[in-house]
């Protein structure tokens, strides 16, 4: 575990425009964003695995997702088609690019989280929540995604 981030969480909404929140706990089942209310998909499982994607000089630029069959299979035809979202020929995971644009050469970092929740809101919005604490290994980590040109929410109840 990666003593830069404890408990610190990563929400991303998949919209038009990249939106994402970092909250210090792991999200509620259920929470609401802009009058949605975003319900957690499944409580038990392992939802996706997320690794770190950095470029050629071993920054942070995204994360790659892979969501398992068995309890996400249908996340990738669901995703919306997006800048900042890239989908790998013949490969099953999404790459999320903090830029909002994808990055031709990159590597996955090594460090995996089997910490992701799926979230769902009416009509067709997607959410998922990272556990950070297991995939970030620096203060100038967090500091990337903070600076991400990402529009910041705010969870509600």
């Amino acid at each position: 575990m990666s003593p830069y981030a404890a408990a610190s969480w990563l929400v991303v909404f998949f919209e038009d425009q990249l939106a994402m929140s970092m909250i210090d706990t792991e999200p509620p089942d259920a929470f609401v964003v802009h009058d949605l209310k975003y319900l957690r998909r499944r409580r038990t499982g392992i939802m996706a695995t997320c690794d770190r994607l950095l470029n050629d000089e071993g920054i942070l630029v995204g994360i790659q997702v892979w969501p398992v069959p068995d309890n996400a299979g249908d996340l990738i035809q669901r995703m919306p088609r997006v800048t900042y979202l890239e989908f790998p020929i013949g490969v099953p995971c999404f790459q999320l690019f903090f830029s909002g644009n994808p990055i031709k050469e990159v590597e996955s970092g090594g460090e995996q989280t089997l910490s992701a929740e799926i979230y769902e809101a009416h009509p067709g919005h997607i959410a998922m929540g990272i556990d950070l604490s297991e995939l970030l290994e620096s203060d100038a980590e967090i500091a990337a995604i903070q600076r991400a040109g990402a529009r910041l929410v705010t969870l509600g109840r």
